[in-house]
């Protein structure tokens, strides 16, 4: 579940932060094995939570501003002239 708004974020951001930091030093060394599989996946995970917050914090996930909405009315004068002018087969 995502936090909605900036103090969410900046919860989830924080929480990100402080478990890297507590669990970083408690991983096992980066070696050949399961054992820096794990540390390597862990590391790779903690940081994609983190990112994602900084993400949404940044505002990227946004859509970008949406075109103004044609009135009904217009739309409607729009197909009326297009129907308009398909009737006349010279148009093509």
């Amino acid at each position: 579940m995502r936090p909605k708004g900036m103090a969410g974020c900046f919860m989830g951001l924080t929480g990100g932060f402080a478990v890297l930091l507590y669990g970083l030093p408690r991983l096992p060394r980066l070696e050949p094995g399961w054992s820096g599989a794990f540390a390597t996946a862990w590391i790779g995970l903690s940081l994609i939570v983190v990112g994602s917050f900084l993400h949404q914090l940044m505002g990227a996930d946004r859509q970008r501003r949406r075109p103004e909405r044609v009135p009904l009315a217009v739309r409607r004068a729009a197909v009326r002239e297009i129907s308009r002018l398909s009737r006349h087969r010279d148009y093509v």
